[in-house]
């Protein structure tokens, strides 16, 4: 009977279920190999990190992050720096600074009645932009923020707002204005990979979203941070998937089909939903999206998610990588 060859001893390994031999030499360089891919992998969260103490100080990177878009070039920014002239907040050491920008132009004449005429049309049309969302969680994002950007647009407001602001400062009543969009950004502990940075709130006029997303994306990338955090509730998460947020997973289940404010889910670049995604129809019977087979159904029909953090009241937790 001839000898068996080393090739021959292989195949018959994996014929009976067998990994064939190998060196020591060979695993060694096989486990450094795949350290090294273990390292450059990014890692997932399992949580959204809790809120940094830190204050960062921010010098002249507005003006490299603003994208006006259409008449709403008005920007009132409010970010925390530790010493230095600005409002003073309630921590000790830290203050508010403002800055008021007209298309990327930085308006150096920011006058306090001007920045509150601003603040109280925010605090007035707020919950008017951001649907669904309570006054109060608003205007205690603005304050708690670490940066915020207000966008604001040159045009008159509802007429209640003006005649009540107006009669406090005469001299917006040729120039009122209206809000456009609201950022709400605050810094987060960091990990070992990653600086990370949470979008507490973000709303904006219809058409305006994506264009506001990309500011506070820029606005984070421009302070070194490489991941942002956010929570989202029914009605914009295809947006989100569609700009390529990833859900941190979770053992919690979320059915959207009893959510009149959500719509269908039209774009998923990164694949996303592959394992989060399920289609319920009748009698209960649930599909994977990975499972069906008509890629321009598949989509539209997704109306739960599973194996996600939060809920649809406190939000759904999202991640992007900034690169």
């Amino acid at each position: 009977m001839p000898k068996k060859t080393k090739k021959g001893k292989g195949i018959l390994n994996k014929l009976r279920g067998r990994r064939p031999s190998v060196s020591a030499s060979a695993r060694a360089s096989a486990r450094g190999s795949a350290s090294a891919r273990g390292s450059a992998r990014t890692t997932k969260p399992r949580a959204i990190p809790r809120k940094s103490k830190k204050t960062t100080n921010y010098t002249e990177f507005v003006s490299r992050i603003l994208d006006p878009k259409k008449n709403c070039n008005l920007f009132l920014v409010k970010y925390k720096a530790t010493g230095g002239g600005g409002s003073k907040s309630g921590a000790s050491g830290i203050v508010n600074n403002y800055e008021l920008y007209e298309n990327k132009t930085k308006i150096t004449d920011i006058h306090q009645e001007k920045r509150k005429h601003l603040e109280k049309i925010y605090s007035e049309e707020g919950n008017i932009l951001c649907k669904g969302i309570g006054k109060d969680f608003i205007n205690q994002a603005y304050l708690e923020s670490d940066i915020s950007i207000l966008q604001f647009s040159r045009t008159r407001t509802t007429k209640r707002i003006t005649k009540r602001v107006t009669k406090q400062v005469p001299e917006f009543s040729k120039r009122p204005f209206s809000l456009c969009g609201i950022i709400c950004l605050k810094n987060l502990v960091d990990t070992a990979k990653h600086t990370n940075i949470y979008l507490d709130l973000i709303c904006s006029r219809p058409g305006f979203g994506s264009n506001l997303l990309k500011i506070a994306e820029n606005c984070a990338k421009t302070i070194g941070k490489t991941r942002l955090f956010l929570k989202s509730v029914d009605s914009p998460l295809p947006f989100y998937v569609y700009k390529e947020y990833t859900f941190i997973t979770g053992q919690d289940i979320v059915d959207l089909s009893k959510e009149p404010s959500f719509s269908r889910f039209f774009a998923d670049p990164k694949n996303i939903l592959k394992n989060k995604g399920r289609s319920m129809y009748e009698f209960g019977i649930t599909i994977k999206y990975s499972n069906r087979i008509s890629s321009k159904r598949k989509l539209s029909n997704i109306n739960i998610l599973n194996g996600v953090k939060g809920d649809i009241d406190d939000g759904i937790a999202m991640y992007k990588d900034l690169v």
